[in-house]
Formats: C-alpha cells, structure tokens, sequence
C-alpha cells in the first residue's frame, strides 16, 4: 500500500487525475492490483503504463472512458477529453 502511495505522489497532477478516475471507477483495492502497471508508473515508463492498464477487464468494460484514460497516462495531457 504504502509503495502504490509512493509512486502515485511522484506523479504529475494530470496522471493522478487519471489514477483518481481509476478508483473512483473500480475502487482503490482493485487498483492496487494492477501491478505492472504501477511498476512501469515508478519507472516512468507512461507507454507501459497505459498497456498494462488497457490489457484488464476494467478497460473493456469502461470503453471510451478507459481509451481516454490510458491516453492520459501515456501523454500525461487532456487532449483525449478535447475530441
């Protein structure tokens, strides 16, 4: 628990929005699981990122939300909420 706090507080604002988004929509004890994905936040690696997050059943059960999102943690901008 305490290294998914450590990696979340690194973040940018605009990742920990999208983070925050993840939990609001599946709960934080469903978050803390994906595991690769938060790896990959502690490395910095935002490609990885968002394919560890897309490669899960909450992203095909959110659709466009979970594209927006995954787009968010890649590119660390809104531009996805823009189209």
């Amino acid at each position: 628990d305490s290294q998914v706090g450590s990696i979340y507080a690194k973040q940018d604002d605009i990742r920990k929005q999208a983070l925050i988004n993840m939990a609001f929509n599946m709960g934080l004890s469903s978050l803390k699981k994906f595991k690769k994905m938060w790896a990959a936040l502690d490395r910095g690696d935002y490609s990885e990122a968002a394919k560890e997050a897309a490669d899960s059943r909450w992203f095909h059960q959110v659709k466009t939300r979970g594209n927006r999102i995954c787009e968010v943690l890649e590119n660390g901008n809104l531009d996805s909420y823009k189209r």
